[in-house]
């Protein structure tokens, strides 16, 4: 099993059977240059990846929600991912009402014990690399300057 924090909200609530991919995503502020963007948070997403199917969402504590995604490559030693993450209905997690009628049951019981602050936009560039000149460079796609310049256009940046 694997655990991760979620910082950002997915692109489509989670919830059961959705199809996701998961890649472990690392800050890095401290390499970009100081002209970025103030209040926006900068992820590097690592090339290895994770491919599963949504089995089980559960509350977790108070504010947070636990998802649990299959693996869908029998190959790789892990066989599940849990994910836990801010709860929002409908913006980080999609429940149906029995589950939040299990979930609004449990809340006096459950501990509020951490947080983990979601992220509306950060800006997640892909550690995708290619060999130039017999250079190690960054994929065009996932350079920063075209992150900013879709952003800035009102496209898609993840």
């Amino acid at each position: 099993m694997t655990f991760f924090d979620v910082p950002i909200i997915p692109s489509a609530p989670l919830r059961l059977g959705q199809r996701v991919t998961i890649r472990e995503i690392v800050p890095c502020d401290d390499f970009l240059p100081s002209r970025s963007a103030r209040g926006t948070n900068h992820y590097m997403a690592k090339e290895q990846e994770m491919r599963g199917i949504v089995v089980a969402i559960r509350p977790a504590e108070a504010t947070l929600t636990e998802v649990v995604v299959r693996n869908e490559r029998r190959e790789d030693l892990e066989a599940f991912a849990h994910l836990t993450i801010q709860h929002i209905q409908n913006v980080t997690v999609a429940m149906s009402l029995t589950q939040r009628l299990i979930r609004r049951a449990m809340l006096p019981f459950l501990l509020d014990a951490r947080r983990i602050p979601v992220d509306r936009q950060p800006v997640v560039l892909r550690n995708e690399w290619k060999w130039v000149d017999g250079r190690r460079v960054l994929r065009e796609a996932g350079s920063y300057t075209n992150v900013m310049r879709r952003r800035r256009a009102g496209g898609d940046d993840m």
